[in-house]
């Protein structure tokens, strides 16, 4: 009883408790929240981490800031403690040298003094014997000419010690590459460069322009260069070159800058040239490579002169105009402190009148140019007084596209060139430098076709009337095609990879890809080609289109539903820019009717049910790319040539003719190294000052058809050159990218196939040279009689040489062909002196592919080549050096000059307005 009680009594209060904390019900209906809500503090905390992040990135860019200022005042510092240095080493330099001279001159009097004494008759007793006589006049008589033999000596050792010293720098390609800080930096006084140059040069006992044989002239060019060369690329005005407002005197220095600039290059070529030149010739005072370099020595220094004055008298005329800016602002202002800034202006202008006075030139004559330099100076007045400038061409197209060739095009702004009135559209998708080779190959396989046909024989025969091939490209270029010829994935291939897919993420990822690309080059398409006033249908189908944007970015999280709203957007987006798209497109906006039907009936998204889809913008982007390319196509030889110059002209900015830079020679230096390398007599080119002159003021004619024959005769034999030099030689001596040019971009590998061919062929018909020479003795080693080998047995070995060679260029051991050749075409006579012949051809054949290995049999053969390519075809003389020098190989040589000619022909065909523009640059030179 008890226990019950007090449960009863446990239960009435428990149930009291809950009646009294129990909350109505309204107030436990707004305590509950429906919904997750957002926290104030995590907008802080957001604005917080970008005010945080933001204030980052200043303080990081003033840290930089100061860097920056402190590395300047650092360089500053150090070159004004250099300055100091460099002066107090001069003053201790002139005070050595007072003491040398002065012992110099004690010794040299001493010295006569002692020789006096010993010619001075001596009043001895009569000597007893001869020996003592002997030994009387080998104490008396002294030669000079000793002493004269081991100075040279010694004086060859240390230039020789300071070549190797300079080619261990490893500068020979960077010295005319370097920017302005770089050499700034390298050409400290106190280097081991700037020592060794000049120890090389006052080695050469060549001229200096000042006293004491520093030969700051020499460093100066390559600081010129440079600066130059800086202010090209960052499109600035090079400190060297003083034009002013002037217009005759800007023209002026102008052309004496640039003159100055390519003497210089000239000469640091030259020197270079030497410094790699043979130890022989180094030591050698009248070898050729000196010779060079003492005759650009000479041409430079005659301009530098002329130079130092106008540039020196232009400063002055600069100066005095800021002087007469100060003073006007002097008489607005007449403040104490401006007035001693007066006396500072004007204390530093005396100071530089009084420069001319302090550097006074050696007394070397340098007159150059068959004149000396007041008559160089006023010829060179009267030719640029009042010279015309041409208008400037009108040039639009992005920089970057021009720079960067193989970059894909993307933008809308960067689909045409413009060069006057000629307008060049390039297609999306295939990058500048593929589309020009694409119509270089189609230039090419269309002259080369013609070549054939030179009868003008009818391809195809039709009723009524002979179609001749015309000029005229193809009707229609298709976008597989070109993407085949050019080496391009084709467009198949990124839709059977989307095929492949399982991942439902990874393909809509790809797909939102594709659709958004579509959209976009037809987009680009209908705004560039089609109807540019319906400026608001391209309105309304952008806006469509950044809404679809939006909606991928909610789509590709959310459900089946947002994802067919999705494509069914896209699918309103493409039928709308169909409707103002091209006519060819008009079976789109029904296409993406029913495909909206479609999505409307699926029941789920998978990979496998867009296969209908991935089919049609597959065939879409091949369509819109076809129309782009048709397009965008030079529907002429003459409209491709001038789109590959231009390419290459106005890819290369910052020149005008108003600076002076618009030279040829600035716009392709590869190519002008490429001449003086291959050009024997190019050093005579910049000699004719007038015509470097007058190619500054022109522009090259791109509409051009006519062909120069002079021209090419020049350019053809510069080319032949190069490719004789290269049979023989694997490895260039001192800079192996020297035969790089900016004409060989889609030739170069056509080059070395035909140099490699060239190589083939000499070296087979030396070898077999070698064979038929040993077999044609009268006797051998041991007295007997060799069997004359017959012409079919010869024309064997001659097929199964160079057929071996074609594939084994150069191989270093040939033994064993030679014996298997011997034992398989021979007679057993010829047998049994394979041993001899393997010694006598192995000890040859090493001669011939060493460069350096001097052979007679590759000297003559070679000439014999280089008569041949320059003979006619159809001479007599071409016969005569084809069967006398070529007999058992006279369908390879026709052949591969054949190529040789057609090949060389095609690119001054293809580059014949530049190059006749260089050509009249260097002076028309005949060969």
């Amino acid at each position: 009883m008890q226990e019950g009680s007090e449960e009863a009594d446990d239960s009435v209060s428990a149930s009291s408790t809950s009646t009294l904390f129990e909350l109505p019900e309204y107030i436990l209906k707004n305590l509950t929240p429906t919904k997750g809500s957002n926290s104030k503090d995590k907008n802080h905390r957001i604005r917080k981490l970008q005010i945080i992040k933001s204030k980052t990135l200043k303080l990081k860019k003033r840290s930089q800031t100061i860097n920056q200022k402190i590395r300047d005042l650092r360089l500053h510092r150090e070159i004004i403690s250099n300055k100091i240095a460099e002066d107090l080493s001069d003053n201790l330099q002139r005070a050595n040298e007072r003491r040398m001279a002065f012992l110099a001159k004690r010794r040299e009097r001493a010295r006569k003094v002692q020789l006096t004494s010993l010619k001075l008759p001596i009043v001895l007793p009569f000597p007893t014997s001869s020996k003592s006589r002997q030994n009387e006049i080998e104490f008396a008589v002294g030669d000079i000419k000793d002493v004269v033999i081991i100075q040279r000596s010694i004086k060859k050792y240390i230039l020789l010690r300071n070549v190797n010293q300079f080619r261990a720098f490893n500068v020979s390609k960077s010295l005319t590459q370097m920017t302005y800080s770089e050499a700034l930096l390298l050409l400290n006084p106190q280097t081991e460069f700037v020592k060794t140059t000049v120890s090389i040069l006052r080695n050469l006992d060549l001229p200096d322009i000042l006293p004491r044989q520093k030969y700051k002239s020499f460093l100066y060019s390559l600081i010129m260069i440079a600066d130059y060369k800086d202010s090209l690329i960052h499109h600035t005005h090079s400190g060297f070159n003083t034009n002013i407002s002037d217009k005759n005197v800007n023209n002026l220095a102008n052309s004496v800058s640039l003159l100055l600039f390519k003497l210089a290059e000239n000469m640091i070529c030259k020197f270079v040239e030497f410094v790699y030149s043979d130890p022989k010739e180094i030591e050698n005072p009248w070898s050729l490579p000196k010779l060079k370099l003492c005759k650009s020595w000479k041409v430079y220094h005659f301009l530098f002169q002329i130079f130092r004055r106008l540039h020196f008298d232009n400063c002055m005329i600069i100066i005095s105009d800021a002087l007469d800016i100060v003073q006007k602002q002097l008489l607005v202002c007449q403040a104490i402190e401006i007035e001693m800034q007066r006396d500072k202006y004007v204390n530093n202008h005396k100071y530089l009148s009084r420069l001319s006075q302090v550097f006074n030139f050696s007394g070397t004559e340098w007159t150059y140019f068959g004149e000396d330099s007041v008559m160089f100076i006023n010829n060179l007045k009267l030719r640029v007084f009042d010279k015309a400038i041409p208008a400037r061409p009108k040039v639009r197209a992005s920089i970057e596209v021009l720079e960067e060739l193989d970059n894909i095009v993307e933008s809308t702004n960067n689909h045409s060139i413009t060069f006057d009135h000629l307008v060049f559209n390039i297609p999306p998708k295939i990058p500048i430098n593929k589309w020009r080779k694409y119509w270089i190959q189609t230039y090419r396989t269309k002259k080369r076709t013609l070549n054939q046909n030179r009868y003008r024989i009818p391809t195809q025969l039709k009723s009524g009337f002979f179609n001749v091939n015309s000029q005229n490209m193809p009707s229609n270029i298709y976008i597989e095609n070109v993407f085949r010829d050019l080496g391009i994935d084709s467009i198949h291939t990124k839709y059977e990879v989307l095929r492949g897919e399982n991942d439902l993420h990874l393909f809509l990822a790809d797909f939102d890809f594709i659709v958004s690309d579509t959209f976009l080059i037809l987009f680009e398409y209908c705004i560039k080609f089609e109807d540019s006033n319906n400026s608001e249908g391209f309105d309304i189908a952008i806006t469509q289109f950044r809404t679809l944007k939006n909606s991928y970015q909610i789509a590709r999280y959310n459900t089946h539903r947002e994802l067919l709203q999705y494509f069914k957007l896209h699918f309103f987006c493409l039928s709308h820019l169909a409707s103002i798209g091209p006519h060819i497109l008009d079976f789109v906006p029904n296409s993406c009717s029913g495909f909206i039907d479609i999505l409307n009936n699926l029941d789920h998204i998978s990979p496998e049910g867009f296969e209908v889809f991935i089919n049609f913008y597959e065939e879409l982007e091949i369509l819109i790319m076809n129309l782009w390319l048709n397009r965008c196509k030079n529907n002429s030889e003459e409209k491709i040539k001038a789109f590959e110059n231009i390419c290459q002209f106005i890819s290369k900015k910052n020149f005008k003719i108003e600076n002076g830079t618009n030279s040829p020679h600035l716009r392709f230096p590869l190519f002008y190294k490429f001449l003086l390398q291959y050009d024997s007599d190019f050093d005579k080119h910049l000699m004719l000052y007038n015509s470097i002159i007058d190619s500054t003021f022109e522009y090259p004619n791109f509409e051009s058809s006519s062909m120069n024959e002079s021209s090419f005769r020049y350019f053809r034999q510069i080319y032949i050159n190069f490719i004789l030099d290269n049979l023989w030689n694997h490895d260039s001596k001192y800079d192996p990218d020297y035969s790089t040019n900016e004409f060989d971009v889609f030739f170069k590998e056509e080059i070395k196939v035909l140099i490699t061919k060239c190589r083939v062929l000499l070296i087979s018909n030396c070898v077999l040279h070698l064979i038929f020479n040993f077999y044609h003795k009268e006797e051998s080693a041991d007295g007997q009689k060799y069997k004359y080998l017959n012409t079919v047995s010869i024309r064997k070995i001659a097929d199964i040489i160079i057929r071996f060679f074609s594939e084994n260029v150069n191989v270093p051991e040939i033994s064993l062909f030679l014996y298997n050749i011997v034992e398989t075409h021979t007679d057993e006579i010829l047998k049994l002196h394979i041993h001899d012949l393997i010694f006598y051809v192995h000890k040859e054949y090493v001669k011939l592919i060493e460069y350096d290995a001097e052979s007679l049999l590759k000297m003559t053969l070679t000439g014999k080549f280089v008569k041949l390519i320059n003979a006619d075809p159809l001479s007599t003389e071409f016969e005569y050096l084809l069967k006398g020098n070529f007999k058992y190989f006279m369908i390879q040589t026709r052949q591969l000059v054949a190529e040789i000619n057609e090949t060389l022909r095609e690119i001054y065909e293809l580059y014949s307005p530049l190059l006749n523009w260089i050509y009249r640059d260097i002076g028309e030179p005949n060969i």
